[in-house]
C-alpha cells in the first residue's frame, strides 16, 4: 500500500505549476511525500532515511526521480520507482518501472496503482459506501471461475467458459498484460465488511479507434437484490471519465430483465440492434 512519495527530481517550469495541485491531492489521500532538495547524491541510503523521516517502511514509499542514479538507488533500497523525463530531455532512466514527462495528468490513484503494479500486488481502484473495486489476483481465481460457470449467471454470459485449467491461465495472462499498462479493465468487487469477493466490474478494451469502452459487470448469486450493482456501477462509470474516456457501452441479453433494469436505474439510454438480435445495446456518453 502507498503511503508515501519521496520526490528526487527538478521540475520544469510547466510542472512548477502542477506540483501543488498533487501535493494537495496525496494530503487529501493521507499519502505523505518528502523532497531531496538536491544538496544530497542518490542513494539507497538517502530514500530509506526520507522513508524513515516519514515514520514509514520504505516498502511503502514510491520514489520519483529524474537521473539515472536515483533509479539505480531506488532500486538499491528496495523502493519502486517512477522516471521523471520531461519533453526534450534525455536521461537513461530504463530501470524505472515507469515513466512520466510531466505531472498534468498525475494522481494519487495513478501513482498507488503504479506503486502495486511495481510490487505485483493488486491495485486499488474505488472505494464506495459499502464495496472496494479493485484487480483481480490468482488466489480470486476459483471464486471468479465458480461465479461465472453458475447456471443462472453462465446463460447470460456472451462467450462459454472453457475447462478450469484453461481459464486459469487466461486469468493470469490477463493480470500480466492488462493490469499494469491499461487503466480501465475488469475488477473484483468485494464486499467492505466481510472482504468477500462477491462480482466483477469494468470495461473491455475498444474494438475499434472508437475509444467506446464496453461495461461489463456481475454479482454472485448469493449477493443480488442488495443493490451492489447499483452502486458499483455509477463508481466505475465515473473512473472512466476522469481516465479520458468518452463513451461506454454494455450489451444485455434480451432475457436478463434484472440487468436491464439496473442499467436503466444508471441512466444508460438505449437502442436495439435489430429484430434478429438476442440483446439490446446500451450506451452513454461520458463527456
Amino acid at each position: 500500500m502507498l503511503e508515501g512519495v519521496l520526490f528526487d527530481f527538478t521540475p520544469s517550469v510547466e510542472d512548477t505549476h502542477h506540483l501543488p495541485f498533487l501535493c494537495d491531492e496525496l494530503q487529501e489521500w493521507n499519502i505523505s511525500f518528502a523532497q531531496n532538495q538536491r544538496d544530497v547524491c542518490p542513494s539507497a541510503d538517502l530514500y530509506w532515511d526520507m522513508a524513515h523521516r516519514l515514520s514509514l517502511p520504505p516498502q511503502n514509499c514510491l520514489v520519483i526521480t529524474d537521473t539515472r542514479e536515483g533509479v539505480n538507488a531506488a532500486t538499491a533500497a528496495g523502493i519502486p520507482c517512477i522516471g521523471y523525463e520531461p519533453p526534450g530531455t534525455s536521461n537513461n532512466l530504463s530501470g524505472a518501472y515507469a515513466i512520466v514527462q510531466g505531472f498534468r495528468f498525475v494522481d494519487p490513484g495513478y501513482l498507488s496503482r503504479t506503486h502495486a503494479h511495481a510490487l505485483s500486488y493488486p491495485a486499488f481502484i474505488i472505494r464506495t459506501e459499502r464495496l472496494v473495486i479493485r484487480e483481480l489476483s490468482m488466489e480470486d481465481f476459483p471464486t471468479l471461475y465458480a461465479m461465472c460457470t453458475e447456471p443462472g449467471t453462465a446463460v447470460f454470459m456472451d462467450e462459454k467458459l472453457s475447462d478450469y485449467n484453461t481459464e486459469l491461465e487466461k486469468h493470469r495472462a490477463y493480470i500480466k498484460n492488462i493490469y499494469p499498462f491499461y487503466e480501465l479493465a475488469l475488477w473484483g468487487v468485494y464486499e467492505r465488511e466481510s472482504g468477500k469477493l462477491i462480482g466483477r466490474v469494468g470495461f473491455s478494451l475498444p474494438e475499434d479507434d472508437s475509444n467506446c469502452y464496453w461495461l461489463g459487470y456481475l454479482i454472485d448469486v448469493p449477493y443480488r437484490n442488495r443493490g451492489y450493482a447499483k452502486e458499483c456501477i455509477p463508481a466505475v462509470l465515473h473512473f472512466a471519465s476522469c481516465q479520458g474516456c468518452r463513451y461506454v457501452s454494455a450489451k444485455i441479453r434480451k432475457g436478463n430483465l434484472i440487468s436491464m433494469k439496473v442499467l436503466e436505474h444508471c441512466l444508460f439510454p438505449y437502442k436495439c440492434t435489430g429484430e434478429a438480435s438476442d440483446a439490446w445495446i446500451y450506451r452513454i456518453n461520458l463527456e
